[in-house]
This record gives structure tokens, sequence and C-alpha cells, in this order.
């Protein structure tokens, strides 16, 4: 070529089956922008292959809303392909586009005749947040969930104050049993979904919006009764005041500190753990201070004096980090955290509803970096005096992705609109994406401590 220049396409080819692409090209001629088509549906397993394919979450005002699925309708077939899993139902949706029709048979639960319904994809769904209804779950123990008879509903452990759950006369201990959007069905042909676990009530109301009327089945003392409620907005700030926690007994053993060593890693990760092991799973809370090295245990039981009363209280784990770099944290630091934290769940039951991520300056910018490596697992993440990186991508909330972050200082005097200046671009940024955002302050490092974990006990609320 005289030009100097030579096109060489490295020896790749793409190959595009005929029989896809041929219904397609009508629209492409026409110059149509084909997108993936979206139903508004998510599911509550930790198996996103072989589940079951049990509808957990509807989007609200979503084709799947829209055309009468509801929480715990089991999917049968899609456009007559037989649904035996959940891989099954990606299989049979991810061909589709936006304003492609689809035949669905389900069974609802409690039903034992199948209904088909059709629903249209489309290419966006609304934008969503979290809504409760002021409850926080007691913590299962391994031993509780593998009973046999298991299906006992949610029994509330607190109630957050001035909730809807506070306003309708729920208590602690009471149990839920089940569910129901009010709509225009009377009160004697409510669909009730039956609950089993925390997991189901908050798949349900994942695919909620605020303000929305719900009917709970309530047992109290073997009595039973129905309480009407109307859903709230999630809380952006955690309570200051310890209300709703466990008193900490005149006996109860001081918490101890444990090494977590990890074979092939040099540094050592602390953490500080309740030392009474009989009670229900830890809450974890994974701290990153600014870079140091090394931590030597002094230095470890000096920094953990000030969460001693914390960790008791709420049962929460506090994992200190250190980092491989005295001077900085560095992307090699994120493989260890998800090492470390598997470690502790060997050795400990953990609670993996309530697992955070805090830090302080440099460690509040990595703790963020750190979340989003683990959002699976993350529920919440809290920068203290510190801001998320300016080229970080903000994903949209969603039921399967809801994160709760917190700005705090130690700067007590300061206003909420003072705290707000130095990351208020950040919070316009994650408000518009629909994820929960807070603003803290605290006294000294116990009340600091106190704050943390009684947040990560909040990581529970419904």
């Amino acid at each position: 070529m005289e030009t100097g220049t030579e096109l060489y396409d490295s020896g790749v080819g793409f190959a595009v089956p005929m029989h896809d692409i041929a219904p397609l090209l009508p629209r492409l001629k026409k110059g149509e922008t084909l997108r993936p088509g979206l139903l508004g549906i998510g599911y509550s397993t930790t198996d996103p292959i072989n589940g079951r394919p049990v509808i957990e979450i509807v989007r609200a005002n979503s084709p799947a809303a829209e055309s009468g699925m509801q929480s715990g309708d089991q999917i049968i077939s899609i456009d007559g392909k037989t649904i035996q899993r959940i891989a099954d139902i990606r299989h049979a949706l991810t061909p589709k586009l936006a304003g492609d029709s689809i035949k669905m048979i389900l069974r609802h639960e409690g039903e034992k005749t199948p209904q088909t319904i059709q629903a249209v994809l489309t290419d966006t769904l609304p934008p969503w947040k979290r809504s409760m209804l002021g409850i926080i779950p007691a913590r299962q123990t391994l031993k509780a969930k593998n009973k046999k008879a298991q299906n006992n509903g949610v029994m509330i452990h607190s109630i957050w104050p001035d909730s809807p759950a506070e306003k309708s006369g729920l208590q602690p201990q009471d149990t839920i049993t089940a569910v129901a959007v009010t709509g225009a069905a009377s009160a004697d042909s409510l669909p009730f979904r039956p609950l089993a676990s925390s997991n189901q009530l908050a798949g349900f109301l994942g695919g909620l919006t605020g303000s929305t009327d719900v009917v709970l089945k309530v047992r109290r003392e073997d009595v039973f009764q129905n309480v009407p409620l109307t859903t709230a907005p999630f809380p952006e700030t955690p309570l200051k005041n310890a209300s709703t926690a466990t008193p900490i007994r005149a006996s109860a053993p001081p918490a101890v500190i444990v090494k977590l060593e990890i074979p092939e890693v040099a540094e050592t990760s602390w953490a500080i753990i309740p030392d009474q092991q009989e009670g229900p799973p830890l809450g974890v809370l994974v701290f990153f201070d600014e870079p140091s090295g090394a931590l030597l245990e002094t230095a470890v039981t000096t920094w953990a004096a000030s969460w001693q009363e914390a960790v008791i209280r709420h049962r929460v784990a506090v994992v200190l980090l250190p980092s491989s770099d005295s001077n900085t944290w560095r992307q090699a630091d994120l493989e260890r955290v998800g090492k470390t934290i598997n470690v502790l769940s060997q050795r400990y039951e953990i609670d993996p509803t309530r697992i955070a991520f805090a830090g302080f300056r440099a460690g509040g910018t990595f703790a963020w970096l750190g979340a989003n490596k683990f959002e699976t697992i993350v529920r919440g993440v809290c920068l203290i005096d510190a801001d998320i990186p300016r080229r970080s991508k903000i994903q949209e909330a969603s039921p399967g992705r809801f994160r709760w972050v917190l700005f705090g200082t130690a700067n007590k005097q300061n206003t909420n609109a003072e705290m707000q200046q130095p990351f208020k671009k950040s919070e316009q940024q994650l408000r518009s994406a629909g994820v929960t955002v807070g603003l803290f302050s605290f006294t000294d490092d116990e009340d600091k401590a106190l704050r943390l974990c009684r947040w990560v006990e909040a990581l529970g609320l419904l």
C-alpha cells in the first residue's frame, strides 16, 4: 500500500449464527437500536446456576410486576422451554431484546394449578431505592438454620425508632410468618407470601417502593394477628443511641485479640472477637487505618482497647488489616482482604448480611476500593475523613447490589453542611444512583467504635 499503512486483523474473526441474526435484519435495516430485554426479577439463592427457579424479587413497575408475577413464584417454562434451574431462566432470557414479548408458565406459591402470563421486556427499569418496615431480624445460628422445622418465620430482634414497625405496634420477639401487598385485594383474599427466613422477607421488600401498603401476619405468644403498615424510605444515618442494643452483663468476658494468619502472606491480620462463643453469628467490620506496614501485637492491643465494649455489645468481629507498604495501600493488599475474611469465616460463624468495610483517610479510600471488589458480600462502607476515588465508577443501586455508604469525621463540632463540603460531589453522585448515603461524627475512639458496630448491626434492617 502506497500510504505505508496496512490494515491487519490479527487473525481474529467472528462468526454469527445466521438463524440468530436473520430475524433481526428487518429491525436493523430500519435503523433501530437493539438493547437487551429486562424482566425485573431477582433471586435470593446462593447458587446462581443450579438454584431453584423461584423468584424472590419482583421489581416494582417492571414488566414482571405488570404481568402479575409475585415473590415466591416458581417459573416452569419460558416460550416453551422447560425451566428447572436459574441457569435455564438466564439462557431463555439472554437472547431476548427490549420490546420482545415472552410467554411464561409459572406457579404461585401455595397453589397447585400453573398459570400462563405474558410480559413485554424493557430496556430500562425504574430507579430503585431500598425501603423498610423498620425491623432488625434476630440472627440465626447455623444449628437453627439446619433444623427441619425451620419454616417458623422471621423473629424480630429489635425495632427501629419512629419506623412503620414501631408505629404499628410490633415488638421484639414477635415473629413475622407471612407478608402481602394490600393492593386492591380484600383482607380475606390477600396473596400472602409465607416466610421461612429473613432472606425471603428481604427479597419481598426489594421489589417494593417506598409508601407501599403491606400486611404482615404476626405471631405473638402463639396468637396470630394481621398487622397493616406502609413501607418507608431506608434511613441514611445510623442510630446515635444504643437503646436497642443488648446490655452487657457484668460477668461477660472481655473481647479477645486473635491472629488471622494466611500461609502464603507475610503480613499478619488481627481481629477483635467477642470471647463468648455461644450466641448468634458475628457481624464483621474490616477496618483499614492509615498505611503503616506490619502490625505488632502491642500496637494492636493499644488500638483494640477502644473497641472492647462495642465488640461485645453488638457481637461484631473487627478485623484490622495491615498494609504491605508502610507508605501506601497497594492493589495487592486487596487480595489479602478476601483471604482474611475466608480465614475468619472458617474459625467463627459470621452473618453474611452484616459485613462492612471502614477506613481512616487513605484507609477510607482503600475501603471503598475493597467494597467494590467484594461487592457481592459487602453491605456497607464508611469513609472517615476520606473521599471516594475521583474516577471511581458508581453503579446504580439494585436489590441485588445494596450498599449503605457513610462519610464520617472526627470533628464533632462540624454541622452537616460543613461535613458535606469535602465530598459533596461524591454524595450527589451516590444519591443520584439510588445509593443510601449518611453522615456521622464522633467525639473519641470509643464513640467511633460504638457508632460503627451499631451500624454493622443495622445493616440487617428490613
